[in-house]
């Protein structure tokens, strides 16, 4: 899903960024190629959203990584073929759970609550990486990350509206999303260290739609044409996201691209109004910008966070 599309800098993501100059060409690709796979994420949870209306979650699941595994596999470069062996399978095996469980509580959210909101919530798993993270992996929180947190759990708050059941009860499932992306996150940063991109993300699909597999064929219902249209681009533009994701890496560090993350709130209204005449109101709206400034405040205390280069 595009976990929504949330903080996809996680494939990128290493103990620090490389100090190597970007020419200001490759800084605007790299920018044109993220922002592309936020829109390609939003698309893949539009596509999702729509299936899920009539199939189950087990069946759109198994049948989204099952696809992106096999197109990953089938553009594999070749040089990176002789990579895929590898000692951290368990490791890889608990990212793809996580995952599993990301795709799920996403999906249980996205039957309840419009598209755009569930992204706005989602959007809050950075704050709660940066919690995690310190215990974890050793990392000071400093006032800066604090300030961050303060501001997205107010801008959670504010979408969520608690008490007033503007939202569906269901909207708690795209938080709990958001908790499990934190875990995906801390396996994925011991990962990188040693592993391949390709490696991660092939595994992960690869054992997640294998564990899937027993659930998702019994779970196999009557589709309609226009549903088995629809399925393809599922998988497909998955993978294309990913690979979008790991060329701009290429261009720029991850640092540099993790504001543009946030782009997938506007792709998620634009989505969530053309598709399913879904449109926030002022104050979801506002709960949104508040997310948005709490993760720019975020980014600037990593960026400024000692030992660790800005992009």
């Amino acid at each position: 899903m595009a976990f929504g599309g949330v903080a996809r800098t996680e494939l990128g993501m290493r103990s620090g960024d490389s100090g190597t100059p970007i020419l200001p060409h490759s800084l605007a690709v790299a920018v044109g190629l993220y922002l592309t796979a936020m829109a390609l994420f939003i698309g893949m949870d539009t596509v999702a959203k729509h299936l899920l209306a009539a199939h189950s979650i087990v069946f759109i699941a198994w049948i989204r990584f099952l696809l992106h595994f096999v197109v990953l596999a089938a553009i594999l470069p070749a040089p990176r073929r002789e990579r895929l062996r590898t000692r951290n399978l368990p490791l890889l095996a608990l990212r793809s759970i996580a995952w599993m469980s990301i795709t799920f509580l996403f999906y249980a959210g996205l039957r309840h609550v419009p598209l755009a909101e569930s992204i706005m919530l989602v959007s809050t798993a950075p704050f709660m990486i940066a919690l995690v993270a310190g215990p974890l992996l050793g990392e000071r929180i400093r006032p800066l990350t604090w300030a961050a947190v303060l501001l997205g759990s107010t801008g959670a708050i504010v979408v969520l509206r608690p008490g007033l059941g503007v939202l569906h009860w269901g909207a708690i499932f795209p938080l709990l999303a958001a908790a499990a992306f934190s875990v995906a996150q801390i396996v994925t940063k011991r990962l990188s260290a040693e592993e391949d991109h390709w490696t991660i993300l092939i595994y992960s699909a690869g054992i997640a739609a294998l564990l899937l597999t027993p659930f998702g064929i019994p779970a196999w219902s009557a589709f309609a044409p226009t549903d088995w249209l629809l399925l393809a681009p599922l998988g497909l533009m998955a993978a294309a996201g990913d690979i979008a994701i790991l060329a701009a890496l290429r261009r720029a560090p991850a640092s540099t691209l993790a504001p543009y993350q946030y782009s997938q709130i506007l792709w998620a209204m634009i989505a969530g109004a053309v598709v399913f005449g879904e449109f926030p109101d002022a104050v979801a709206v506002v709960g949104a910008a508040i997310i948005v400034a709490g993760g720019l405040v975020l980014w600037r205390a990593g960026a400024r966070a000692p030992g660790r280069r800005a992009g």
